[in-house]
């Protein structure tokens, strides 16, 4: 899943209202989505994912290099991992589900919205659903697949107005 150069047993996550610079890591795939009807980007790092939407003041990163950033969690890839965590902002909630689950466990390529191989059965897939998305981060090195689930919902603010925000995403990639 990760760059030669690369060798960690955690993989870290953290979420930030802010962009993060992607400067110090190799971009290796990037594609334009939408999530709750605004521009998103789906990156894939030589250590893990990123996901953006400046809009909506959300952006995730995984990455198997340590984070420098004020929230972080972190994950062996060592141990059997079921975990969740939160995120929210002004515009969404974010849920994130993690679990470990057997390298074989994971979509066809062509059936991520955004895949890279690194290698035999290495890769990192980013999968938008109804309700948000998915990622699965194979090691072979570890036998395993880290598989997340992120749901998105609007946060409604009771006293803004009558209408109400939807309550899923509109999660799709962009055709240009």
């Amino acid at each position: 899943m990760t760059d030669s150069s690369i060798v960690s047993e955690q993989l870290y996550f953290t979420y930030t209202r802010t962009p993060l610079s992607l400067d110090q890591f190799d971009v290796k795939r990037t594609v334009s989505a939408e999530l709750f009807g605004t521009s998103a980007t789906l990156t894939i790092i030589g250590s893990s994912h990123y996901i953006a939407s400046r809009r909506l003041g959300f952006h995730e990163l995984c990455s198997c290099r340590p984070l420098h950033a004020e929230s972080m969690a972190s994950v062996s890839l060592l141990e059997s991992v079921d975990r969740s965590f939160t995120f929210e902002n002004d515009h969404l909630s974010a849920s994130t589900t993690l679990e470990t689950r057997p390298l074989s466990d994971r979509p066809a390529a062509a059936r991520a919205d955004i895949a890279y191989r690194f290698g035999p059965d290495a890769w990192t897939m980013i999968r938008l659903t109804t309700e948000g998305y998915e990622t699965y981060h194979t090691y072979p090195e570890y036998d395993c697949t880290l598989y997340s689930q992120t749901r998105l919902t609007a946060v409604t603010d009771d006293d803004s107005s009558d209408t109400e925000p939807p309550r899923t995403t509109d999660c799709r990639i962009q055709t240009d």
